[in-house]
């Protein structure tokens, strides 16, 4: 999995601040070339003192017309400096930061999981799965079309990867070529299938487990080579048989 830059987790303020600064650069260098007739590189050195309003006073504007650029660029440079210190303190402030660095760490641990469960739907089925992973100590990854699944549930504590399971990038995203089993809890047969069926292309070894809605898909699942078909039906059904039993034998 290619590890995403870390420009894909910061926030749209302080995107905008830093392209504006290169715009203001970029600017500043070719108007200071042109206009004084300035080397690049002393154009460069020149924008950035007039930016930064640092105004070592080296090198001067020697007409009207470089005077002029240099408020320009003077006024651009604070302006810019107030919008991208009240980028930096609503970013720290908001909670943007903290997001940040969970998303960072959740990259992380996406990267380097491996030998784990793949959780399809974060549903009823999917969140009991998950509980019940938790309690027995396996590793697992949740993927979900709901973002809100993940923010609103468990406080963020377990691996979740926002997105439609039935994309290749979103399954590899969630270590798919790394995972032991796949489990895909949707209640909807025709996309629990083509989860599957996307997910064995990915990783042939893979177990697949799937929970059928209706009794008629048993059969296209297991004609496709899932490795285990749940029906929930005939497990309560089974269940409630049981229990009859053994308090008859008791």
């Amino acid at each position: 999995m290619v590890k995403p830059p870390l420009w894909s987790f910061l926030p749209k303020g302080l995107k905008i601040s830093v392209i504006l600064f290169l715009v203001v650069l970029a600017v500043g260098t070719m108007g200071f070339h042109l206009i004084e007739s300035r080397s690049l590189f002393s154009s460069l050195y020149w924008t950035v003192e007039t930016v930064t309003t640092v105004g070592y006073g080296d090198i001067l504007p020697t007409g009207v017309a470089g005077r002029g650029f240099a408020i320009a660029v003077m006024l651009f440079g604070v302006s810019l400096g107030l919008y991208s210190l009240s980028s930096m303190v609503g970013f720290m402030v908001s909670g943007e930061f903290t997001r940040v660095r969970k998303a960072m760490n959740l990259n992380s641990q996406l990267e380097n999981i491996k030998n784990h469960v793949i959780i399809c739907g974060y549903g009823r089925v999917g969140r009991k799965a998950a509980e019940k992973m938790d309690r027995l100590g396996l590793k697992y990854v949740i993927v979900d079309r709901n973002k809100d699944a993940y923010n609103t549930s468990d406080n963020g504590h377990r691996l979740f990867v926002s997105g439609d399971a039935t994309i290749g990038s979103v399954l590899s995203k969630a270590g798919i070529a790394r995972a032991s089993f796949i489990i895909s809890c949707i209640p909807d047969d025709s996309v629990n299938l083509y989860i599957i069926m996307e997910a064995v292309e990915m990783n042939p070894q893979i177990k697949t487990i799937v929970r059928a809605s209706r009794e008629e898909s048993v059969k296209r699942y297991r004609k496709v080579g899932v490795t285990q078909v749940i029906l929930p039906e005939e497990v309560a059904a089974d269940q409630m048989v049981n229990f009859i039993v053994d308090d008859l034998s008791s």
